[in-house]
């Protein structure tokens, strides 16, 4: 299980970014959509190398992750199962800012809700408050 502090770095770093992040992408990929990955130096070509479950390595590009940042359809895979989700773009008073948020099914409103430059990056924040609850402290 991934630690509370992990989240919150990660947390931290999905909100203060405004574009594209590849290293972001690839620590939400392994941190929350249960993909490992690791450096091969004796395989051709030397490179990160992926996989999700019991499926063999792959080479980047090869079933790479999705792209969470860029894509809210890939960020909507982390969303919990069995939970609600939704996502607007503000154009008043903070201009162009997203709103994502997430709660279990059957709740009356949002439980976890989070601002952030796109709709991809606040529903994963969503989705990491929502986490970081479920561990406790």
């Amino acid at each position: 299980m991934t630690s509370r502090a992990t989240l919150e770095a990660l947390l931290a770093r999905v909100l203060e970014g405004t574009g594209p992040d590849r290293k972001l992408n690839a620590d939400i990929a392994v941190t929350l959509g249960g993909w490992e990955r690791k450096w091969h130096d004796s395989e051709r070509p030397h490179g990160w190398y992926w996989r999700r479950g019991d499926y063999s390595w792959t080479a980047e590009g090869e079933g790479y992750p999705a792209d969470y940042l860029g894509s809210l359809d890939a960020a909507l895979t982390l969303v919990p199962e069995g939970w609600s989700w939704h996502v607007a773009l503000r154009t008043y008073l903070t201009f162009f800012r997203a709103t994502g948020s997430v709660w279990q099914e059957g709740q009356q409103r949002a439980t976890f809700t989070a601002d952030a430059a796109t709709p991809a990056r606040a529903l994963i924040a969503a989705c990491l408050k929502a986490r970081m609850e479920a561990q406790g402290e």
